[in-house]
């Protein structure tokens, strides 16, 4: 039996080893923030307080769990985003914390064109659990420092106008882009490009989206379509290549309150034992006192 255990621990060892990245999201057009520091206090005339879970591969016993949580806003005299961000995540025996300080800056182009900068640094805590796992040989000192501390840190640009908005960002920059091991995760790289198609009278708008994250493990594309109704309705498909397939809807009541809802449809093989993913976002926006009304529509924002 302790051969057994030893086993399906070590296959479950080599999973995390090759499976060192950020988390994933399906509703990226709204949790930028997650990725590109340069989203900060990008809307100024709201506080945003903004709350993301995310529960993937339902079905399996220790599937991944993602929580997201970020408090943001701008000093306008400034043109200064300034936010907080935590993000707990957790796969099998493996647990990963990280607390983030967020700055940026928007420089105003005129005409709704800007052109924002961002960074962001904390600390990223990493644990490893092995409690629950029988080994064949429990003297063994291979999880002796199971337990990891390191700096972490995020930059990124986006430039934004009613029609597209263009962002490159990177995670973990001090990290290196070809190596991962157990308790360091490899630097990634994100890009997205999303475009305004069409637009009737301010009513009824629909965006596409294409956006990749890259690693040395592995490349991820993915392809969206989001429709807005009044910029209140909204719903929206994803493809991410070769995984999955997205269906997503929203609502914002008010002008304050915005929940989205994701499902992710597997296209892989792994779709026979897992049932799909789900994603919620919750977010509530603070109106600033005399916030002046926008020329166009903050539709993701």
């Amino acid at each position: 039996m302790k051969k057994i255990y030893l086993l399906l621990f070590c296959n479950l060892w080599v999973f995390i080893i090759y499976a060192q990245s950020d988390f994933q999201f399906s509703q990226q057009s709204f949790m930028r923030i997650a990725f590109n520091p340069a989203v900060t206090g990008k809307n100024p005339n709201y506080h945003t307080l903004q709350a993301f879970s995310r529960m993937q591969w339902v079905g399996f016993d220790n599937a991944p769990i993602t929580n997201f949580a970020t408090f943001h806003s701008q000093i306008n005299k400034y043109h200064l985003g300034l936010g907080l961000t935590y993000t707990f995540d957790k796969l099998g025996v493996e647990t990963s914390n990280i607390v983030q300080a967020n700055v940026s800056y928007h420089l105003n182009l005129g005409n709704d064109y800007i052109l924002s900068f961002g960074m962001s640094g904390g600390l990223y805590r990493k644990v490893i659990d092995i409690n629950d796992i029988e080994l064949e040989q429990p003297e063994s000192n291979l999880f002796d420092n199971n337990i990891h501390n390191s700096p972490d840190f995020n930059a990124g640009i986006e430039f934004s106008s009613p029609y597209i908005s263009i962002g490159i960002s990177s995670t973990h920059i001090a990290k290196d882009y070809k190596n991962g091991t157990n308790f360091q995760i490899p630097r990634h790289v994100y890009g997205y490009f999303s475009a305004k198609v069409f637009d009737i009278n301010n009513s009824f708008a629909g965006f596409l989206t294409y956006s990749l994250n890259s690693a040395i493990s592995k490349t991820q594309h993915e392809w969206n379509a989001t429709f807005f109704y009044k910029n209140m309705i909204y719903t929206g498909l994803s493809y991410r290549l070769n995984e999955s397939f997205v269906i997503m809807a929203g609502v914002l009541v008010k002008d304050k309150f915005r929940f989205i809802y994701s499902y992710d449809i597997l296209a892989a093989p792994i779709s026979a034992y897992s049932s799909g993913s789900h994603e919620i976002t919750l977010q509530y926006l603070i109106k600033k006192k005399n916030a002046s009304i926008p020329s166009s529509p903050r539709y993701f924002d």
